[in-house]
């Protein structure tokens, strides 16, 4: 044992505050180890768990554990004598209780890293509302700053699909309407994709009475038509068939055959709906019968109509659609056409917006504070420049501080408190630090706990802050020095993004970029797939879709979006009414992409993320620089490409040279080497250069007189001193 003498306390909030008397057996094996965890890419303190406590240690914990239960926090310090200058603390932990076991008078129990560490590890996927205002203890907490967005809003390209039911048969009736005379043929459609809750599918049933009117046309038609609000739309016809046969009076006439929207208004006095107008689609969709009596056509005449007309759909009106063959006499003629193997689809397509509006949202570094508030009950153990940490009114300028997140339920505008009319809930925003850290699938980050004076923070941070490039240790010369390959950071494959994003009830995804895309690597033997994809979503069609469904218009409708939590970039966060960034913000060039002046969220689609993730995923790819990563696979729209200033144009679907990235930050290869850890390097490795702890700088030593550097991975800090560091590649 490299210490002469070791001193042992244990207290609890309860009990107080004690020297053990008697040492814990294996105490002269006790280590400690400094460990970097390869998800979060921190370094945290690892303690043994190889005490046993006797006598008046093991009366001490098993008092605690009897009279206050597990979870009673017990935290054991160990001290060291380091030469003249007294006892020193060594380490400072937790003992967990939940492990707690005692065998002939000796009790075992397991250390937790103690702390910040042990609690947001235990915390880490449980669920809270921020809007609460009580930590987990059920203390006070401060009153929750939200921020003000004003949204012009997302256009959307909505699209509905109906097409020709697996039954569809020909219902030929008469209709009477502004003196011209129509014969009816008509067939059920169903609904194959949905652009909102406006528009509504009759049932596919056909009832014609013997004498039909007007209105039971309406009735008897299969596509329904009913906006809530004006709208331009334009209407898409595709239709194939064949004629067989047709009969008309007198002979030598001409009569068309083609597709009408036919218009009606409710009438408040009969409370029934009336015939108003009707509008004939023009073009190749219309087919003219060159008539001379009864007729035959052998063989049957192809009648394949295509065409595509705007149509203004009246807020409040009914319209509905039919095919009907026109007679061009204002007399008594009737005209009967047999078709077969109907096969009609029909498209409606709106390039649609909304009124703007205003909703909550909060800042990120504040929902990362917020976070640990109602974790701690005290405020500002959240530090982070990457996303803008506030130091005496001043806000660092990266270039992701400008972000919120927002929910579905504060962009529906619903009210805070509980709604008496309604009986609505209150609006919240849900999360857990793991969706927080989950912003990774955008920004390339790691978290970590650092001791800032008196308390401990958690810190999220760009990964590259973690491996700080400059030397803090000079080992010298090494033994049993050994270097293997990093396999578990080979990836033969890359997915960002989101999986529910593009995924939409009410329209077609094909237009939203930010989605989930995968891309390829030139390590095609590799088995480590690099999976980043996250939880908050930065999808504006979702948000979008949220936000048609205000409160104030649905307040007893529910969406799928409401319990989803969006980013959102911003111009400036500290403005009273903050508006999102629009392309001119970020890049050189108007982006391809749909609509691109409501476009929004351009810098944190996938392709743009698997750039920022790129120091980090080429680690194993160092020798393949003319290689490329490929583009594979999409949910949504990946023909979308941006050009950030002074950069080339990058599509969604683009290849990329992996020279063209930037450097990796290390090379997957680990140093492994045993030197002594002696007091002075133990100290050294617990210290801070500019505010950092110093396990995140590089070590440097020699190996039969070449020199080597790296990152810490692991290190025994006992004095054989068994080192692991990954290498430096920069």
């Amino acid at each position: 044992m490299y210490h002469e003498e070791v001193r042992y306390y244990l207290s609890n909030e309860n009990v107080g505050r004690v020297l053990l008397g008697t040492p814990p057996i294996g105490w002269d094996e006790d280590n400690k180890e400094l460990v970097r965890s390869t998800e979060h890419w921190a370094v945290f303190t690892q303690l043994s768990n190889s005490l046993e406590f006797i006598k008046d240690g093991a009366e001490f914990i098993t008092g605690i554990y009897e009279a206050y239960g597990t979870e009673s926090e017990i935290t054991l310090e160990r001290f060291i004598l380091v030469g003249l200058e007294g006892y020193e603390l060594d380490y400072i932990g937790q003992l967990d209780l939940k492990t707690y076991s005692i065998e002939n008078d000796k009790v075992s129990v397991e250390f937790l890293t103690g702390g910040l560490q042990s609690l947001i590890e235990s915390q880490f996927n449980e669920k809270f509302e921020i809007n609460r205002t009580t930590d987990i203890n059920g203390n006070e907490i401060s009153e929750l700053e939200l921020k003000r967005v004003f949204w012009e809003g997302r256009k959307i390209l909505l699209q509905t699909y109906y097409e020709t039911a697996d039954d569809a048969i020909l219902g030929p009736g008469a209709l009477i309407a502004n003196e011209t005379y129509f014969s009816i043929l008509n067939f059920p459609m169903t609904i194959t994709a949905k652009s909102d809750q406006e528009f509504e599918s009759v049932p596919n049933v056909i009832i014609f009475p013997d004498t039909p009117s007007a209105n039971d046309f309406l009735n008897g038609l299969s596509v329904f038509i009913y906006p809530q609000r004006t709208r331009s739309i334009d209407v898409t016809i595709s239709f194939e068939s064949q004629i067989t046969e047709w009969d008309s009076f007198p002979s030598g006439q001409n009569w068309t055959v083609a597709p009408f929207i036919f218009r009606y208004k409710f009438n408040e006095t009969t409370q029934e709906w009336e015939y108003f107008s009707r509008s004939q689609f023009s073009g190749d969709v219309v087919y003219t019968l060159d008539s001379n009596g009864y007729g035959s056509p052998n063989p049957p005449i192809d009648y394949n109509a295509t065409g595509t007309q705007n149509y203004e759909f009246v807020e409040g009106d009914a319209y509905v659609m039919g095919w009907c063959v026109v007679s061009p006499l204002l007399d008594t003629t009737q005209v009967g056409v047999a078709l077969i193997n109907p096969n009609v689809q029909v498209k409606f397509s709106e390039d649609s917006e909304f009124p703007a509006s205003e909703f909550n949202a909060i800042r990120t570094h504040d929902l990362g504070n917020r976070l640990m508030e109602i974790l701690t009950g005290q405020k500002n153990l959240f530090k982070s420049q990457f996303f803008g940490k506030q130091t005496d009114g001043y806000f660092f300028d990266s270039e992701f501080e400008k972000t919120l997140i927002t929910s579905g339920e504060f962009i529906r505008q619903i009210p805070e408190t509980f709604d008496v009319f309604t009986e609505s809930q209150p609006a919240k925003l849900t999360t857990t630090l793991k969706d927080l850290f989950g912003l990774n699938n955008y920004f390339n980050l790691g978290w970590g706990v650092e001791r800032n004076g008196n308390f401990e923070q958690l810190v999220i941070e760009n990964k590259e802050y973690f491996f700080q490039d400059q030397v803090f240790l000079e080992l010298g010369e090494v033994t049993n020095f050994k270097i293997t390959a990093a396999n578990e950071l080979l990836y033969k494959s890359l997915s960002l993004g989101n999986d529910k994003a593009g995924d939409y009830e009410e329209v077609q995804g094909r237009n939203e970029f930010n989605v989930l895309n995968t891309f390829t690597t030139p390590l095609k033997t590799a088995d480590e797939e690099y999976d980043v994809t996250g939880k908050i979503r930065a999808d504006l069609t979702g948000a979008e879709l949220a936000r048609r469904k205000q409160f104030s218009n649905s307040p007893n409708e529910d969406t799928q979006y409401d319990k989803e939590n969006f980013i959102i970039s911003v111009k400036n966060t500290t403005d009273a009414l903050i508006n999102l960034r629009t392309w001119q913000d970020d890049f050189e060039t108007e982006p391809i992409v749909y609509d691109p002046e409501t476009a929004g969220n351009l810098l944190l689609t996938p392709f743009r993320s698997m750039l920022r993730h790129a120091s980090f995923v080429k680690c194993g790819m160092i020798p393949y620089s003319l290689d490329f990563i490929r583009y594979a696979s999409t949910t949504g729209n990946s023909d979308v490409a941006t050009q950030v200033t002074g950069q080339p144009q990058r599509f969604e679907n683009s290849d990329i040279v992996l020279n063209e990235l930037n450097p990796a930050i290390f090379k997957a290869e680990y140093y492994e080497f045993s030197y002594p850890t002696t007091h002075e390097i133990r100290k050294k490795l617990f210290e801070k250069t500019n505010n950092i702890p110093n396990s995140y700088f590089l070590v440097k030593f020699t190996f039969r007189e070449q020199t080597y550097s790296g990152w810490i991975i692991n290190v025994s800090l006992n004095n054989e001193g068994n080192w692991k560091l990954i290498k430096n590649y920069k």
